[in-house]
C-alpha cells in the first residue's frame, strides 16, 4: 500500500458517504447493504477509467493493481458503519421513545433507563427537527453522543477485525473457501484489462442494464413497456393440505443470479433444495393435522422454519470455532487474539455502564458474535446478495424465548430496543470485507500490516463522517416525513417487542427451544455426513441460509444459477464453465452499475429513483 492510494482512499470514502446518505436518506435507494457495495464497484471503474488516461499522459504514475484494490477496500470496509445494523437504524431507535411516545404505547417508559450520554442534550427538542425536517442538527447537542456511540462501533468492527486475523489462516489456506464475493474486484483489476475484453462480459452486462434500465424509465414513464424481475410471491396450491406449501416468491435479480454460479454446486443446490424443502414439511404436517386445524399456538408454527434457521445459524458458528480450536488456541495470546478480547469487554462493559445486567450483556452478545461468524462463513461460501440473521430469533429474542423475562431487570429490558439496532442485521458489520481483503491478499501483494493500519485509519474518519452526513441528510428531511421508512420500521419493531415483553411476562419458549435445536442438531448431522461422504450432496451453509432472507426471496436466482453451472460442466466441461464465469459476473456487473447510474442519474437531475431491490 503506498500513500497515495491510503489518502485517495481517504478522501474519496468521504465523498461516497455524501452519495450514501442522500441516496439512502432522502432518496430510498439503497446502496450499501448488499455484499458487494454499489459505491464501491462504481469508484472502482471509475479509477480505472482514469488509470486508462493516465498511461496515455505518462505524466502521473497509474495505480498499480495493489493501489486499485486498497482503495476499493478502504471504502467497503468502512461504508458499512453508515448502513443498516449500525447508524442507520442506531438513531432511530434511540430517538422512537422521545418523539413517538403516546400514553398507549408508553414508549416514553424507557427514557427514565437511558443514561445521559447515550442520548442527544434536550432530547425531546433534538428530535423534533430530525424527524420533523427542514432543519439543521444541534450539532452541540449531538456531541457526546456521537463520540460515544463512536467508540461503541469502534469496539464491534475491532473486534470483528481481529477475529479475521485469527481465523484467516484457517478458512483461507486450509479449507480453501470459495469467497465468490472477492471475484468481481479481483477480475476487474486483471492485468491487461482482460477482463473488459471479454465479449461475454459485455452480453451478460446488456442483461440487467437493459432490463433495469426499462424499470426505471416505466416508474418515470408508465408507457414504456418493462418486465418486472423483483421477486412477487404466487399461491402453489389452494387445497388442502398442499395449501400448507404457502406462495413462493419468484424473482430474478440478476446480482444475485451472477454471484450464485460462482458457489460450489452443493451450496447453491441445498440453498434452493432447503427452502423448498421446508414448505414440503409444512405440508407433511398439515397431513399431520398440526400445521392447519392445530389446537395450540405451538403446533400450527410447525415446521418451526425460523426457529430452525435460528439453531442451524448458532451451531454453525461454534462448529466453525470447534474446527478452528487448535489454531484459535495457539493464537489467543497474539495481538489480534487480546485485541479480541479486548474489544469483546469493552463491548460488554458499554451495557453494563449503560444499565444492563452483566449476564445478560454478555449473553447477547455472545450470540451476536455467534450470528457474524455464521453469517461470515455463509457468505464466504455462498456470496448471497446480503447477508440476514434469522429475524425472528435475534439475539434478543433468544434471549427472552429461551430464559423468558422474569430474570431481566426494567433497565436491561428498556435497552433491548437500542441494542436491537445492531443485532437485528449483519449488513452493517464490515468484518466479511476484513477477511476477503486476507484472500485477496493470496493474488495481489496487500500487506497485511499496512492494510490494517489503513482500515483503522478509514473507520477513525468514516464515523464521524458517517454520523454528520447521516444527521444531516436526516434534519434534512426528516426521518418521519421524507425519508426512507424502513430504518422506522425497524426501530418501531424493536419498540413493540420491548413494550410486550414488559406488558406480558414471558416464560421459556419450550416448542420454539425444540425447534431451535433440532435445527442445530440436523446441522450437525448434515456436518458430519458431508465430513464422511465425499458424494453427500446436502451442504449445511444451504440448510442455515434456506429460511432467512439470504435465500427466501433469491431461491430461484440459486437454482437458475445451479442448472446453467451444472449443464455447462456437463456437456461443456471446464473450459465452458470458465467461459460461463465471464458472462455471469458481467450480469451481476451490470446490475451494480445500471443502478449506479441511475442513482446518480436521479441526484444530479432531481427525479425519484427506482427502487430497484424492494
Amino acid at each position: 500500500m503506498t500513500r497515495r492510494a491510503l489518502i485517495l482512499g481517504i478522501l474519496l470514502e468521504v465523498l461516497l458517504f455524501v452519495w450514501v446518505a442522500r441516496a439512502e436518506i432522502s432518496g430510498n435507494v439503497y446502496l450499501i447493504g448488499w455484499t458487494l457495495l454499489m459505491p464501491a464497484v462504481a469508484l472502482l471503474v471509475a479509477l480505472l477509467i482514469a488509470n486508462s488516461f493516465l498511461r496515455r499522459s505518462k505524466r502521473i504514475a497509474p495505480l498499480s493493481r495493489a493501489e486499485l484494490l486498497c482503495i476499493y477496500l478502504i471504502v467497503s470496509a468502512s461504508l458499512p458503519v453508515a448502513g443498516f445494523g449500525m447508524i442507520r437504524f442506531l438513531v432511530l431507535n434511540l430517538g422512537n421513545t422521545f418523539f413517538f411516545s403516546t400514553p398507549e404505547n408508553k414508549w416514553g417508559e424507557m427514557q427514565e433507563h437511558l443514561p445521559a450520554w447515550m442520548v442527544p442534550n434536550e432530547p425531546v427538542r433534538a428530535f423534533a427537527g430530525f424527524y420533523r425536517g427542514y432543519s439543521t442538527p444541534p450539532w452541540g447537542d449531538w456531541l457526546v453522543p456521537v463520540v460515544v456511540w463512536s467508540v461503541y462501533i469502534a469496539l464491534l468492527v475491532g473486534g470483528g477485525l481481529c477475529f479475521t486475523l485469527l481465523i484467516r489462516r484457517r478458512w483461507i489456506e486450509e479449507e480453501r473457501l470459495t469467497f465468490p464475493i472477492a471475484a468481481l474486484p479481483l477480475e476487474m483489476t486483471q492485468p491487461g484489462g482482460g477482463f473488459f475484453r471479454s465479449p461475454l462480459l459485455w452480453a451478460g452486462f446488456l442483461l440487467p442494464f437493459i432490463g433495469q434500465s426499462l424499470l426505471a424509465l416505466n416508474a418515470l414513464f408508465p408507457s414504456v413497456p418493462a418486465f418486472q424481475i423483483k421477486a412477487k410471491w404466487y399461491p402453489v396450491f389452494n387445497s388442502l393440505p398442499w395449501s400448507a406449501f404457502g406462495s413462493v416468491p419468484i424473482g430474478f435479480y440478476p446480482l444475485s443470479i451472477g454471484l450464485a454460479y460462482l458457489v460450489p454446486l452443493d451450496v447453491s443446490f441445498s440453498c434452493w433444495f432447503f427452502f423448498l424443502f421446508t414448505r414440503l414439511e409444512a405440508v407433511f404436517g398439515a397431513m399431520a393435522g398440526y400445521s392447519q386445524g392445530a389446537t395450540s399456538s405451538a403446533a400450527a408454527r410447525f415446521p418451526y422454519a425460523e426457529e430452525q434457521s435460528a439453531g442451524a445459524w448458532l451451531m454453525l458458528g461454534l462448529l466453525t470455532l470447534w474446527g478452528a480450536r487448535a489454531h484459535l488456541r495457539r493464537s489467543w495470546r497474539s495481538p489480534a487474539g487480546i485485541g479480541l478480547i479486548a474489544c469483546a469487554a469493552g463491548a460488554v462493559l458499554f451495557w453494563v455502564l449503560a444499565g444492563m445486567q452483566l449476564w445478560a450483556a454478555v449473553a447477547i452478545l455472545a450470540l451476536y458474535g455467534l450470528y457474524l461468524v455464521a453469517g461470515m462463513r455463509i457468505r464466504a461460501e455462498a456470496g448471497g446478495q446480503w447477508i440476514f440473521f434469522p429475524l425472528a430469533w435475534n439475539p434478543n429474542s433468544l434471549v427472552v424465548n429461551t430464559l423468558g423475562t422474569a430474570g431481566l431487570t426494567p433497565a436491561t429490558l428498556a435497552l433491548t430496543p437500542i441494542m436491537h439496532a445492531f443485532i437485528i442485521e449483519a449488513r452493517g458489520h464490515p468484518m466479511p470485507f476484513h477477511l476477503e481483503t486476507w484472500k485477496m491478499g493470496e493474488h495481489v501483494d496487500l500487506k497485511r500490516r499496512q492494510m490494517i493500519i489503513a482500515f483503522l485509519i478509514g473507520l477513525a474518519v468514516a464515523l464521524p463522517v458517517a454520523f454528520a452526513t447521516s444527521l444531516t441528510e436526516w434534519y434534512r428531511s426528516g426521518a418521519a416525513v421524507k425519508a426512507a421508512n424502513y430504518p422506522l420500521v425497524k426501530a418501531n419493531i424493536a419498540y413493540n417487542d420491548w413494550r410486550n415483553w414488559v406488558n406480558t411476562p414471558r416464560t421459556p419458549d419450550w416448542a420454539g427451544i425444540k425447534g431451535m435445536i433440532a435445527g442445530g442438531g440436523i446441522t450437525v448431522l448434515l456436518t458430519s455426513l458431508r465430513a464422511r461422504y465425499l458424494w453427500w450432496p446436502f451442504h449445511p451453509i444451504g440448510y442455515a441460509a434456506a429460511n432467512t432472507i439470504i435465500v427466501r426471496a433469491f431461491w430461484l436466482c440459486f437454482l437458475i444459477a445451479w442448472l446453467a453451472k451444472v449443464l455447462l460442466l456437463r456437456y461443456g466441461g471446464a473450459r465452458s464453465y470458465r467461459q460461463g464465469l465471464h458472462f455471469f459476473l458481467g450480469i451481476a456487473f451490470g446490475d451494480i452499475m445500471t443502478q449506479a447510474l441511475w442513482t446518480i442519474a436521479g441526484q444530479l437531475l432531481g427525479f425519484e429513483v427506482y427502487q430497484f431491490v424492494s
